[in-house]
């Protein structure tokens, strides 16, 4: 799909639903594409067609690869706080012609997904820290930020 077509549909699913800022389409596009690429190929399939729960754990992963411990910070900017917001996201690229969809898809099944907290958080506590851990990322000292960074 064109870049411009993308922006234009983007544009048009924001004017019935503003919550999401434009860069949380294109992230969730991304990721959907580098998961299901992922596992076709581990699959040995040339399609695959992911489950909400692969489909989560690509986005978790590829937020993690991209913005490290800023994830929980840029997604809340973009206006996704929880796992129920990516569905939206994609339910509503689905209703727009932007993603395929099929019968047994149902917004309902994002709502059980990972939390935020221990998704975005835990990765960069000290190992001392994660299994206790009920911190919020923004109470994270600056030495729990950047010396506990996780190998990608």
């Amino acid at each position: 799909m064109e870049v411009i077509v993308f922006q234009k549909v983007v544009e048009e699913i924001r004017a019935k639903d503003a919550r999401y800022h434009p860069a949380a389409y294109i992230f969730v596009h991304e990721a959907l594409a580098c998961t299901q690429g992922a596992l076709a190929k581990a699959r040995g399939r040339e399609v695959y067609q992911v489950t909400v729960q692969e489909l989560l754990e690509g986005l978790r992963e590829w937020g993690l690869a991209l913005f490290g411990p800023m994830t929980p910070m840029v997604f809340e900017h973009w206006g996704v706080h929880t796992c129920r917001d990516l569905g939206e996201i994609v339910f509503n690229s689905v209703e727009s012609g932007l993603l395929p969809g099929s019968d047994s898809d149902f917004r309902s099944a994002f709502e059980n997904g990972f939390d935020f907290q221990d998704a975005f958080c835990k990765p960069f506590l000290p190992q001392s820290k994660r299994a206790k851990s009920g911190r919020r990322c923004r109470d994270l000292t600056p030495d729990d930020r950047l010396t506990n960074l996780p190998r990608l």
